[in-house]
């Protein structure tokens, strides 16, 4: 899958930051170094509100392409996988939104809807953000097709905690061939140092039909 490493200027004075984006096994937290400044992306500030209905109807979703071109661990982790995934971005003053596209026939494997769900048991779209720039620590978000909700602190790079509990929102849809994820997180729910410019973010699914 596809993961991201960044431009990040302060959302309160910008409308417009580049994020350099390169690809990573959907497994690991972080990147390594040889993944590095493969892709880019201008992440703009969303025009109009963003409704978190699961729905990517709005000007900042459909005046973007988005990046796809994901890859896959299993059974080849040097191959594009065969559902593809197609993720979009954008920010206000408040949150950091992401749109996703996931490629799936309606045939989920989905252990729980509760909160907070096992590891590896179900389908899910995540992602790792690391404003910290170490690729060591970081927050860390997940999505089930049907909307359940999973977030936790990242350590020593490939090491997560559910302990951590934060607001933020979610929505998703199915049809028949994909679903799609809507995100907001609060910039408030995040921590980062004043003047950091990069992020690293790491964009991935667990797709148990395959």
């Amino acid at each position: 899958m596809m993961p991201m490493r960044g431009l990040f200027l302060r959302p309160m004075r910008y409308n417009c930051f580049w994020l350099l984006a390169f690809f990573l096994l959907p497994h690991w937290l972080f990147a390594q170094e040889t993944h590095d400044l493969m892709h880019t992306i201008a992440m703009k500030r969303a025009v109009g509100p963003i409704k978190i209905d699961g729905i990517l109807n709005e000007t900042a979703w459909t005046n973007q392409n988005g990046m796809g071109q994901f890859h896959q661990q299993f059974p080849y982790d040097t191959s594009l996988a065969k559902m593809q995934t197609r993720v979009k971005v954008a920010f206000d003053e408040n949150f950091f939104y992401v749109g996703a596209v996931c490629q799936q026939p309606k045939k989920y494997v989905v252990q729980s809807l509760r909160r907070d769900y096992p590891n590896g048991t179900s389908d899910i779209f995540f992602m790792s953000i690391d404003p910290f720039g170490d690729k060591l620590n970081g927050f860390y978000f997940a999505v089930n097709p049907y909307g359940a909700q999973k977030e936790g602190l990242i350590f020593n790079g490939d090491e997560l905690s559910v302990d951590w509990d934060n607001k933020w929102y979610c929505a998703t849809q199915q049809s028949d061939s994909a679903y799609t994820v809507e995100i907001a997180i609060p910039f408030k729910t995040l921590r980062y140092k004043a003047g950091q410019i990069f992020w690293n973010v790491n964009f991935a699914r667990n797709n148990l039909l395959l």
